[in-house]
């Protein structure tokens, strides 16, 4: 087995739910976005941050998957993610707060667009897009914790990699100089003959 080989599969599984989190919400907000402009209506520009962060997220999730050793180097890149992701999940909880699927921007806003209420005047919005708004919540939140999860391995990875090559190092001195292992080991001299060979003579340390 390779070195940090657990560390290189969590970071596979990481990265692959990564993807998938922010592709959901891509799809979902790209969709209500469409939406919007089919109904000559004004963007919303929390979730024009959520479906940059997202998109970023894709970018990322897809350069840093492979289980090479350069992936654990990004760890400052899920910083920032992380951070992006935490303040798009807060500014979109915002938008409905403890009411969710019953706010008055649900039915106003997301809801109005999403249903296309506007094309049938005096239609209800009702639940049938909240499983959406829930989704894009949810995958939000998802999405900050595996961001974060990932930092933290990479962290330790490049923490740990450092004592692994001052380990390497120091065995690596040991094993070039086989006698200095024992105390009072003989070092090797030579001494020139009259016929101009070399010949070795044994010198206690």
């Amino acid at each position: 087995m390779g070195e940090h080989t657990g560390s290189k599969i969590a970071n596979v599984f990481l990265r692959f739910f990564q993807l998938v989190s922010a592709a959901v919400v891509v799809g979902i907000v790209g969709w209500e976005l469409h939406r919007i402009n089919q109904g000559n209506g004004s963007h919303n520009g929390r979730l024009i941050y959520a479906e940059v962060v997202a998109a970023l997220s894709i970018v990322a999730s897809l350069v840093l998957m492979p289980p090479l050793r350069y992936v654990f180097f990004g760890w400052p890149a899920d910083l920032i993610l992380f951070i992006m992701w935490l303040v798009a999940f807060g500014l979109l909880a915002d938008l409905t707060g403890t009411n969710a699927c019953s706010s008055r921007w649900y039915y106003e806003y997301w809801g109005w667009y999403w249903t296309r209420v506007y094309r049938s005047p005096g239609s209800l919005v009702g639940s049938r897009a909240c499983s959406n708004w829930r989704a894009v919540l949810a995958f939000s939140c998802i999405s900050w914790i595996l961001f974060f999860l990932s930092m933290l391995v990479g962290i330790y990875v490049f923490a740990t990699r450092g004592r692994s090559n001052e380990r390497f190092e120091t065995h690596h001195r040991r094993l070039s100089k086989p006698w200095q292992r024992e105390k009072g080991a003989p070092h090797v001299t030579s001494n020139a003959t009259s016929n101009g060979t070399t010949e070795p003579q044994m010198q206690p340390a």
